[in-house]
């Protein structure tokens, strides 16, 4: 991921193949804003009738629109 970015952004989205990358000491001194997915397992273990789970996966839908939109 740090070959990726140019030190400039504010915001990076990314799929859920990144989770954690924010964590990563390459990564500690970036004021980013990570928008990374989430991976299913992690809201559909809730169920699809749960509240959280309708939650969740609004939240998902929109950064995949905003990440669409960009690449």
């Amino acid at each position: 991921v740090a070959k990726l970015l140019h030190g400039e952004e504010n915001v990076v989205c990314a799929d859920a193949g990144y989770t954690g990358v924010e964590k990563r000491e390459e990564h500690a001194g970036r004021k980013v804003i990570w928008q990374i997915a989430a991976r299913r397992s992690t809201y559909k273990k809730h169920g699809k009738r749960s509240v959280l789970y309708k939650a969740i996966r609004k939240i998902e839908k929109a950064k995949a629109q905003v990440r669409a939109k960009v690449e």
